[in-house]
């Protein structure tokens, strides 16, 4: 008997406990968590708007997952 059955799509947009994620996030990791394109994370970490990345290389920026989801729960106060 052969299985007939689609395989079912993963959302890419399925979205992960912030726990599960690891403790230093990529753009595409940054941009899951704020739901966001990585050109919006972007644009926002060179205005200043987010947490100050740590870069591991040149251009490899990671971002501290603590200090983003300080930085959402503390985004709701603002105006």
């Amino acid at each position: 008997m052969t299985n007939t059955s689609t395989p079912v799509e993963t959302n890419r947009h399925q979205r992960r406990h912030p726990e599960e994620l690891p403790l230093l996030l990529t753009k595409k990791q940054v941009a899951e968590l704020l739901q966001c394109s990585g050109r919006q994370v972007e644009l926002m970490a060179n205005a200043g708007r987010l947490p100050a990345a740590v870069y591991l290389a040149e251009r490899s920026p990671r971002w501290k997952r603590d200090a983003l989801l300080t930085f959402i729960e503390n985004a709701g106060g603002e105006q």
